[in-house]
């Protein structure tokens, strides 16, 4: 995961400078993809993903893929957000709990989420997935990646 700070999702123009040339200095090593969101403030108050940064880290980190964290579950309209990804030619995969405190209470828009991605992109459910709600989980989500620190 690339990240500059703990903290919030808005970035300077400075931290996103930081973690650019993270990328690029990781990018001599064996790394299968990275993991990063940002967020923006839109013009009405809304949240939305910051697109300028989120085409400049992955354009540092081309050809490897990229996966937009779960920043994107602050973001007002998840749906309209996941629809803006579709464009941006490395990412591959979204995490998310649907906008909700865990998969499964943001079920529906998880699912909403991968029916706007269509096959251009893979949503990954996440937030308190274990070993024991696994096994239903994934009967009521139509994903075929999930995310937990105690799945197994």
């Amino acid at each position: 995961m690339i990240r500059s700070r703990a903290g919030d999702f808005f970035y300077t123009h400075e931290e996103i400078q930081d973690m650019i040339r993270e990328i690029q200095r990781l990018k001599s090593y064996r790394i299968d993809g990275f993991v990063f969101g940002a967020l923006s403030h839109g013009d009405i108050g809304n949240i939305t993903l910051d697109m300028a940064s989120v085409y400049q880290i992955c354009k540092a980190a081309y050809p490897i893929p990229v996966t937009i964290h779960k920043a994107i579950d602050l973001c007002t309209d998840i749906l309209k957000e996941v629809e803006k990804l579709k464009n941006v030619n490395n990412v591959k995969f979204i995490l998310s709990s649907g906008g909700a405190k865990d998969a499964a209470s943001g079920l529906q828009t998880l699912n909403a989420m991968q029916k706007q991605a269509g096959d251009s992109l893979q949503v990954i459910a996440a937030g308190k997935i274990t070993k024991d709600n696994l096994p239903s989980l994934s009967k009521k989500l139509k994903l075929n990646y999930f995310h937990g620190r105690k799945i197994v």
